[in-house]
Parts: structure tokens; C-alpha cells; sequence
């Protein structure tokens, strides 16, 4: 029988055999045996002649599915579970079985139903709780993830998973504190959770004195015998520890160790990205960047781009101060309000939606993510870097702010940083250099043929004159200037890029010219940056 994200097994099977057996149940009885042993396929047909025999036998619907579900059939495990649900929703494994298959096809907000129905049913229903508390998180749900997180702990108290979800949904709200506590429980019930180690040491500082330091050896000695996942875990981890000591060599062992492993699994296909750059700006003649009055008049888009760690988390987090503007994060959105233009063999304007009516879906989607009644929301892809020029087709008077920052510093930073997901060029220091110089060109490509259009903010110039930064970047989007602004850090949203840790603290200069420390061990990142590494940005 498949396992589930908590470890528990979906779907238990039963025998409901009296002293006097029917042919029926004896059939029953055989399916359910062969499926304990794992023959999986060969219990397919066997339950689908029972049902059809009798379809109204809800457990044996819900082991129908979880045969599927043990072949990765996902979409029939749902279909086979919703028959064992609908014919008795209080038979709570169907909705727990329910909710786990819909988890691994991404539909977290129809699992998160089903989760729910299940403690409606079992309110102790402690693997109930700690799936519920996932999906919500996923979802952007972080209040409610942080409370169902709670309830599960209050179920399990021992459950290490617990409470390391619950210090990374406190970590994004903000609590760095708490989400520290949070992870050490974790740690003190399962210190062989790379996952609560790994964000622990996001969130703490460490010291030459630390009294975690022994902790860090003992992890250090037992990383090579793990599976990659985890050794890539704790590489980063490790880096980042090594980095707060001041000790760049030790820190360059464990990103490289972590980056190489990561670029295993994860190789950059490069010319596949520089394809589709190239054929987005071929398409956008001049001509038809100056059909942008025909797009979507709506002034509610701020988008913000560039790199990775150039400050975009930051210049939303100050925008999101502003009591007229909502941060809604890394969006999505604009991508699918594209997807039909941008095809595999190049870019076709002609295709599907004006780009009128794919500005206003994209506003649409901003009503749905975000809070409707803000005027102005923020979306902080950094990626769409390489659709400004649609972004002006489809949304002329959007406002797309472009985050600069020192190519060393962004380059080390980026490779330094385990991301959630994508960003494969970063694990490798000359696929990251070649990404850059990419970046960098399009950039300049865009600049040219819109001149004025874009808003150049240099990390370096808001880290050494934040007032006079944020004045003129509230200014350019047509916003009123409010002091809290500068106490953007006091923000109580969420944050749930790799930046949130960072973001909860007042501007500081640590960051800035960081790179020099590792300038030995880059070597292969400045010969791929070429000249980019030369660039001065000055405040």
C-alpha cells in the first residue's frame, strides 16, 4: 500500500468475514491478500469486477484507489477514491486517500477540502491535521497554516514535521523567533531532520562560540552517507554557517559540494531560454511596441524584476508598506496570460486573445490573488524580466521596475541559495556567469527600444540612501510618500521567497561587496561574466 506525506498508510484494507463466507467475500478476501503483497497490476481487473458487480461498496472503492495510487495513476486514484467518498463521506480514509492524490497533481486548494472533511469526521485525525496545515501553507494560507500546524502538534507533540512546518509558515509571517523555537523542537525530537537543520540555520546567526557548533560537526561527518536530497540540504546549510563564521573557504566547499549535486539533478539547458529571449524580441518590432495604447489601460501592476537576490523581495516589501499597495509575490500569472503566444518554434502574436483582453485577465488573476480593494498590487517575478516588452503590449501603463545590484554579489549570492524551485542555471559558476551576461543583454535591449519606460533602482544607492531611494521609487509609481516605507521590515505580511529572513531586518550594508571574500573561488563565474563583472553600480 502506498505511503503518505506523514507516513501513514492510506486506505487500510478489511475483510468483513464472518464464520459463514459467501463467494463474494471470498473473491474480496483474495483481492485484498494479492494487494497486501504488491502485485498492483494484477489487482486492477480483479477490483474492477467486483465493482461492477457491485459499485455500491465504498471500501472497496477506496482500495480500488489506492492500488492506483501505489502505480503513480494518480487521476484514477481520485476518480476510484470520490466513488468511495460520495458513497459515504464519512468514511474518512477516502477523504484522507482523497486529499493525498490530489496533493501529488498540485490541486492544493481540493485537497485542502478533503483534509478538512476528514477531521470533520476524526477531529484527532493527527496526519489529517498535519496534511491540512501543508496544503494551506502551500497556498499562501499562512495564518491558517500556522493555527492547523498548532492543532496537529497539539495531536502529535513528538511529530518533528510539525513543528518544522510550522517554523517555516512563522518564518514567512515574519516571527523569526518563533520559527527559530519552532526548529529547534524539531531538531530536538528528530536530529536527523535535514530539513530542520537546514532552516534552522537560516534563521540563527552563528558564532565562534555557538553551542549549536557541535551539532554542525555532527552533521558534517554524516552528510556523505545520506541520499542526495538531504546532503544537498545540509551543503547549503553547512555553506551558510561556515559563511557566518567568516570562513569562505570552508563555505565555498559546502555550496560548491551542494550546487554540483543540485546541477546533477537539475541541469540548465540554456540554449533552450536564449531561444525564446531571442524570438520575444524579434517579435517586438517597433511597430508593434507601438500598438501598446491598444493593451489594458489598468494602472494596478507593479511588476518588479532582474536577478535573483538583486532586491527584489526588498523593493516589494517597501512598496507592500505603503498602505495603497499589496506584495503579492512571485506570481505566475503573467506567464499563463502569455503561454499561447510563446509556442516551441517562436513567438505568434497572432494566436488566441488581444492584448487587451490578456491585460485584463492578468488584472483579473491580480483580483483573485490579491487583497481587492488595494489600488496598486506588486508582482516580484523576477523571470519576467524577459517578458517586459509583452508586459508593455498587454499593460501600457503598468509599472515595471527593474532591481540592479553589483553582478558579483547577486552571482555569489544566487549560488549560494538552495531555490524552492527553477533557477538551474544557479548551481553551476559558469552556466550562473553566462546567465548573468543574458540577463544583462536583454535588459539593455529592452531599455533601448523602450526608452524611459523602465525604473532602474540600484541596491547599493537605497542601502546607502534609503529616504531619497524610496521617495523617488514611490514618486515614479504615482504614490504619495509615507514614512512607513522606511519601516518596511515591520511589514506583517508574508514573504515566502529565500529572501524572508533577510527582508525582517532594517537596511544594512552587510551585503553589499560580500563577493570580494570569495573572489579566489570564483574564477569560472568572472571569465564567463567577461566584461559584466567589470560594471561599477554606483550609489
Amino acid at each position: 500500500m502506498p505511503t503518505n506525506r506523514s507516513g501513514q498508510r492510506p486506505g487500510k484494507s478489511e475483510t468483513r468475514l464472518g464464520t459463514t463466507t459467501s463467494a463474494r467475500e471470498r473473491d474480496i478476501a483474495a483481492v485484498l491478500a494479492l494487494h497486501a503483497e504488491g502485485a498492483l497490476q494484477a489487482v486492477i481487473p480483479r477490483y474492477q469486477a467486483l465493482l461492477a458487480a457491485d459499485p455500491t461498496d465504498s471500501r472497496l472503492w477506496l482500495n480500488f484507489g489506492a492500488a492506483f495510487q501505489g502505480l503513480g495513476r494518480h487521476e484514477d486514484a481520485i476518480t476510484a477514491y470520490r466513488e468511495a467518498f460520495d458513497r459515504d463521506p464519512k468514511l474518512v480514509e477516502a477523504a484522507f486517500n482523497l486529499g493525498c492524490a490530489l496533493v501529488d497533481l498540485g490541486r492544493d486548494a481540493d485537497a485542502a477540502h478533503y483534509f478538512a472533511s476528514a477531521l470533520a469526521s476524526k477531529p484527532n485525525f493527527a496526519a489529517a491535521q498535519y496534511n491540512l496545515a501543508n496544503t494551506l501553507r502551500r497556498l499562501g494560507r499562512a495564518q491558517e497554516a500556522a493555527a492547523a500546524y498548532r492543532t496537529a502538534i497539539r495531536l502529535r507533540p513528538k511529530h518533528s514535521d510539525s513543528h518544522n512546518g510550522l517554523g517555516v509558515v512563522l518564518r514567512e509571517l515574519g516571527d523569526i523567533a518563533g520559527a527559530e523555537n519552532a526548529f529547534r523542537q524539531a531538531l530536538e525530537l528528530d536530529p536527523r531532520s535535514s530539513a530542520a537543520f537546514a532552516n534552522l540555520a537560516n534563521v540563527h546567526r552563528f558564532r565562534p562560540d555557538d553551542a549549536l557548533l557541535g551539532l554542525v560537526r555532527t552533521v558534517e561527518l554524516r552528510r556523505a552517507d545520506l541520499p542526495p536530497p538531504a546532503r544537498i540540504e545540509l551543503a547549503f546549510a553547512l555553506g551558510k554557517i561556515y559563511d557566518d563564521l567568516d570562513d569562505p573557504a570552508q563555505a565555498i566547499t559546502h555550496f560548491a559540494d551542494g550546487a554540483a549535486l543540485q546541477h546533477a539533478r537539475h541541469p540548465y539547458d540554456e540554449v533552450v531560454e536564449i531561444a525564446l529571449i531571442d524570438a520575444i524580441k524579434a517579435a517586438l518590432m517597433p511597430e508593434i511596441l507601438g500598438r501598446a495604447a491598444e493593451g489594458c489601460p489598468s494602472t494596478r501592476p507593479i511588476f518588479v524584476v532582474g536577478m535573483p537576490r538583486s532586491g527584489t523581495t526588498l523593493v516589494e516589501q517597501i512598496l507592500a508598506a505603503h498602505p495603497e499597495v499589496v506584495g503579492a509575490g512571485e506570481l505566475k500569472e503573467l506567464g499563463r496570460c502569455l503561454e499561447d503566444w510563446i509556442g516551441p518554434t517562436g513567438i505568434d502574436l497572432t494566436i488566441g486573445a488581444t492584448a487587451r483582453e490578456r491585460g485584463e485577465a492578468y488584472v483579473a488573476a491580480l483580483s483573485r490573488l490579491a487583497d481587492a480593494a488595494s489600488p496598486r498590487v506588486v508582482d516580484k517575478m523576477p523571470d519576467n524580466f524577459r517578458y517586459v516588452g509583452l508586459i508593455h503590449l498587454i499593460l501600457p501603463n503598468a509599472i515595471i521596475i527593474h532591481c540592479r545590484r553589483n553582478p558579483l554579489d547577486i552571482c555569489l549570492s544566487c549560488y549560494r541559495t538552495r531555490f524552492a524551485e527553477g533557477n538551474a542555471w544557479s548551481y553551476d559558476l559558469a552556466a550562473l556567469g553566462r546567465r548573468y551576461r543574458l540577463y544583462a543583454e536583454t535588459m539593455r535591449h529592452w531599455q533601448a527600444v523602450l526608452p524611459g519606460r523602465i525604473y532602474d533602482l540600484h541596491y547599493e544607492a537605497l542601502i546607502a540612501h534609503p529616504e531619497r531611494e524610496i521617495r523617488a521609487l514611490l514618486a515614479h509609481c504615482g504614490l504619495k510618500w509615507d514614512a512607513v516605507c522606511l519601516d518596511f521590515h515591520r511589514n506583517k505580511g508574508r514573504v515566502a521567497t529565500a529572501s524572508a529572513t533577510q527582508v525582517r531586518q532594517p537596511l544594512h550594508a552587510e551585503s553589499i561587496g560580500r563577493a570580494a571574500r570569495y573572489k579566489p573561488y570564483l574564477g569560472a563565474l568572472i571569465e564567463a561574466l567577461g566584461p559584466e563583472s567589470q560594471r561599477a553600480l554606483a550609489p
